[in-house]
């Protein structure tokens, strides 16, 4: 991050400054602090008087009362006022402490050097709270007396005192890097509305004004939040360069990374330290340096991110006062959701998913009114959504995954060109979830655990087709073996699913990854692959692994036989350089709209010989891979188990 700032553009207006934007856990603060050891750094933590949630930071309170209560300040310019007597008051003041901090110091520090001896300085011995605290109470003394002129005419030469005092202990290589680092963590605590103001502006504003007299010196300010800043600015009307928001954290970087083909079992997959590695580093860390790690840490580790999924302290059941709304979060972690693209209020709602629902930001535009956001695979969060909808499902009768899509379907905040795509994805999610209780009982399941594959068929299809599906046979080839003999000990584990853009995510090297983080993919618009592990006591690597191909099909017109069909060869899902590779693999391809059409005059079916009559098709290949097809049509009880008469949200709701 710092090699980047150095190589911004920072002499343009209101360029000396960057917003860094992220959600919850990712590591936001651990990062400016481990920077803060390469670079001098100011730090400012403007967490709200009173509150006692991450206690372990410093909290800076009389820097928040100075700038952030809006209270105290009688329009923009007084605000300006107020914030230009900050940035003088701290640079003096800094300046002082830096003397005093290296007197003696005769051999000159490289920045590294410096920064780390300032760290130490400032977390010891109350340094820090006094700086501040002297700040401010040289802010009030000018105040009380009135501003003379010349203090708000000259705001330059604090900041060139206090580069001064470090050139006289450091040997700064190149000229041109930060010397200076400000960041203030919690920043949209500045983000309030200066009372009487018509155009809107901020306590933001008028801060990033005050900034914007030092942009010619080699000071940058970062202001850390899990909010997008405000968009109404000065600096966001008049710039012509302005610094793009900072969403890269840390993710995927626990120390045992990467994972080795064949180094786990199936068992390892499932427990809660390993799903923690994934994603952010907010889980891993905690088990850091733990000799032993307990199960009621554990379970404190789960309910922690339910707690932060939810935004809510109190995960125990279902409160009439919710919203299916305040609901979404978990549905979306689970089945990934298309939001309407068009609709700012679907906009406003992913982005308060990002502040309070550990939702992960992915950019900004130019604009800055919003962001392009999501749930990439975070195993840990998808097994705390997965507990979290099971408890409600099961806790609060009639409650349906359905019921939540289908209230904010009406609401228009989901993209209604995708709702048969969602639809699947919560047949399948829902079928796991059974299929994993009917395994391990209904008191608390492990969802990352994994479930047998035919366990997985039983639970989604209804019962009649149960045989019809487990008795069919290869379609490409000639061969006795049944679908049952083929994946009688085949495991499924997907507690969520990731998206890709082409079929190079459906090659059975990408289903090893997904069956790793317990993901099933989602490719392009309308198709699906379920990794599949073809024995429980294989090694877990690529060789052992196979896909579950799923399609959903609109109902637009009636389709030749051929539509019906998901060729893996023509995918390339197997290595084609592997002549004895016989791994059997099965696809589903679903109508969700209407009934079935003929030739199928089922709700279920499978293989070719439906489409033709009683006469089956004579197969000569006798090599490759066994294809066990699957159609599916309509969304009713019918033809899914799932589908329940407590589930009538799915059903009366049109699919098309």
């Amino acid at each position: 991050m710092l090699k980047n700032i150095n190589a911004m553009d920072r002499s343009a207006e209101y360029a000396n400054s960057v917003p860094l934007i992220q959600s919850s856990g990712t590591g936001k603060s651990r990062m400016v602090d481990e920077q803060a050891k390469l670079v001098f750094t100011i730090p400012f933590n403007l967490h709200p008087q009173g509150l006692v949630e991450e206690a372990d930071l410093p909290q800076d309170t009389a820097v928040w009362e100075y700038l952030c209560t809006t209270s105290e300040v009688m329009g923009v310019g007084h605000g300006m006022v107020r914030a230009t007597l900050f940035f003088r008051s701290l640079f003096s003041e800094v300046a002082t402490e830096v003397n005093h901090a290296f007197f003696g110091q005769e051999e000159k520090l490289s920045p590294g050097e410096l920064a780390c001896r300032w760290k130490e300085h400032l977390s010891s011995d109350l340094h820090r709270y006094r700086l501040y605290k002297r700040v401010i109470e040289a802010c009030n003394e000018i105040a009380s007396g009135g501003v003379p002129d010349q203090i708000l005419e000259e705001p330059n030469t604090k900041p060139a005192e206090l580069l001064a005092a470090l050139d006289r202990f450091c040997i700064f290589p190149n000229p041109d890097d930060v010397k200076v680092m400000l960041y203030f963590d919690k920043a949209h605590e500045l983000y309030h509305a200066i009372r009487g103001d018509k155009q809107g502006k901020t306590l933001y504003n008028v801060v990033c004004s005050s900034l914007n007299h030092f942009k010619n010196y080699p000071i940058f300010t970062i202001f850390i939040s899990t909010e997008l800043p405000p968009t109404q600015s000065n600096a966001r009307e008049d710039a012509k360069v302005l610094q793009a928001p900072i969403t890269e954290t840390a993710f995927d970087c626990h120390p045992s990374f990467p994972i080795k083909p064949g180094q786990l079992k199936l068992k390892e997959l499932g427990e809660l330290p390993f799903l923690a590695r994934f994603g952010r580093p907010l889980f891993w860390t905690m088990l850091n340096n733990k000799e032993h790690v307990s199960s009621k840490l554990l379970i404190n580790m789960m309910n922690l991110a339910r707690m932060k999924l939810l935004f809510n302290r109190d995960i125990s059941e279902l409160k009439d006062t919710q919203t299916y709304e305040e609901i979404l979060p978990i549905l979306d972690v689970l089945i990934t959701i298309d939001y309407e693209p068009r609709l700012e209020s679907a906009h406003q709602l992913q982005m308060e998913m990002v502040a309070s629902h550990m939702r992960t930001m992915f950019s900004v535009p130019v604009h800055g009114s919003y962001a392009f956001s999501g749930y990439p695979s975070k195993p840990f969060i998808a097994e705390a959504a997965s507990r979290q909808m099971h408890h409600y499902t099961t806790t609060r009768f009639g409650f349906t995954m359905a019921m939540v899509l289908k209230w904010n379907l009406d609401r228009g905040l989901i993209d209604v060109g995708q709702k048969g795509e969602m639809v699947m994805r919560i047949l399948l999610r829902k079928a796991y979830m059974d299929a994993i209780t009917a395994e391990q009982g209904d008191t608390s399941p492990n969802f990352s655990q994994g479930c047998s594959f035919l366990c997985l068929l039983k639970a989604l299809f209804a019962d009649p087709f149960h045989n019809t599906i487990l008795d069919c046979k290869p379609d490409n080839l000639t061969s006795n073996c049944t679908l049952e003999s083929a994946f009688e000990h085949a495991v499924v584990r997907f507690t969520h699913f990731v998206k890709a853009t082409d079929s190079s995510a459906t090659t059975t090297r990408s289903m090893l990854m997904g069956f790793l983080r317990g993901s099933a993919i989602v490719v392009g618009r309308n198709h699906i692959a379920i990794p599949i592990l073809l024995h429980k006591d294989y090694d877990i690597e690529e060789a052992s692994m196979s896909t579950f191909l799923v399609q959903v099909k609109p109902r637009d017109h009636l389709r030749t036989v051929n539509a019906y069909f998901i060729d893996a060869e023509t995918l390339g899902c197997f290595p084609r350089d592997s002549v004895d590779d016989t791994r059997p693999y099965v696809t589903l391809v679903a109508e969700l709209a209407g009934r079935a059409p003929p030739p199928f005059n089922s709700n279920v079916a499978t293989g070719m010989s439906a489409m033709h009559g009683s006469a089956p098709i004579a197969l000569e290949c006798l090599e490759g891979h066994p294809r066990y097809s699957i159609r599916a049509h309509g969304c009713t009880d019918q033809a899914w188990k799932v589908i329940r008469s407590t589930s009538m949200s799915l059903r009366a709701t049109p699919i098309s």
